[in-house]
């Protein structure tokens, strides 16, 4: 069934397949700094305001510079800012479309406090503030999809950072230097691949005609977040959870949920831990969990090859179920 192209068209008659293909080449996409207004001022924390799926985004981006940041990092996700938000704080409206409501609301505190401010988005009354008001943004091309656009806001939230000289530009050139692997990881999971060799279509079999469970260490929970938002979209019913927080003395039903372990070379010691615990757990009720291992050597490389993979067995998954997939 996976292998019918003509199948796999009925059931993604918006050709997002296509666009997932691609999703590589964003890690290469030319983005410009326009208004670039900076007048040096030290920056002691960072406030993202976001909604959706470019909330993944930031939140990715914040996991993965962690190690590198001196300040404080907030992703915020409602209408309000909190009060520490002062002069000396960046703060990023993040919305693809330029039109959330939220993200216009926090934008328009954030003037007021006097705070620096920048914007990425690729219209919208966003937009049209930043060119107004000489703000410093980054504009997505609109080419893009607003739910297949992670690789573009990670780079444009690098390239802000870098600008206000938080980060170095040996960041933006990491996500570049990505293109390749990823290529290479797409091919192998388009709908041009056989099931035999395609480890995308051969995972959403497995996920099929279960509810899932996901589960990964606190840094990845982005990823999987997302692979639940969208197998959701295509109709199959998923859950996640970070793995240290869950119970190693309960286990889902085994005739109900898949238990599904996303796991990474990176992982601490307490990490790995705490997934055999959980296995063994599991083993008790006479199941085991599914492992997936995101490759790469470095986080950012897990995290956008986990990206790419999640949104291809989203596809399958809704092929599989029948299911039109329209996020």
């Amino acid at each position: 069934m996976l292998d019918d192209l003509n199948i796999l068209q009925k059931y993604d008659p918006k050709s997002f397949l296509a666009r997932i293909s691609d999703e590589y080449l964003q890690a290469t996409t030319k983005l410009s700094l326009h208004c670039p207004d900076h007048d040096h001022r030290e920056i002691r924390s960072i406030v993202v305001s976001v909604m959706g799926t470019s909330g993944i985004s930031a939140q990715i981006v914040k996991n993965w510079l962690s190690s590198h940041l001196t300040i404080p990092f907030e992703i915020i996700q409602e209408p309000t800012l909190p009060a520490a938000v002062a002069p000396h704080t960046l703060f990023i409206a993040l919305s693809f479309s330029g039109e959330t409501s939220e993200v216009l609301s926090t934008l328009e505190f954030a003037q007021s406090t006097s705070s620096q401010i920048a914007i990425i988005t690729s219209g919208g009354p966003l937009l049209k503030t930043a060119t107004a008001s000489d703000i410093a943004h980054v504009k997505l091309p609109k080419k893009l999809h607003p739910q297949f656009s992670t690789i573009a806001e990670v780079k444009a939230l690098t390239l802000l950072l870098a600008h206000f000289d938080l980060v170095t530009p040996a960041h933006l050139d990491e996500i570049t230097a990505l293109k390749s692997s990823l290529k290479s990881a797409s091919e192998s999971w388009s709908n041009f691949s056989d099931l035999s060799e395609n480890h995308a279509k051969q995972f959403a079999i497995l996920a099929h005609n279960h509810m899932n469970m996901l589960f990964s260490s606190c840094a990845l929970v982005p990823v999987i977040h997302r692979w639940a938002y969208l197998w959701n979209i295509a109709d199959q019913r998923t859950f996640y959870e970070r793995l240290p927080s869950a119970s190693h003395h309960e286990a889902p039903d085994a005739e109900v949920f898949t238990t599904i372990h996303v796991t990474s070379s990176l992982d601490t010691l307490h990490t790995v831990d705490t997934f055999l615990a959980h296995t063994k757990t599991l083993k008790k009720h006479k199941t085991s969990p599914l492992t997936i291992s995101l490759h790469g050597e470095t986080f950012l490389a897990q995290a956008l090859w986990g990206v790419i993979l999640g949104d291809f067995i989203a596809i399958y998954l809704a092929t599989l179920n029948k299911t039109k997939f329209r996020p």
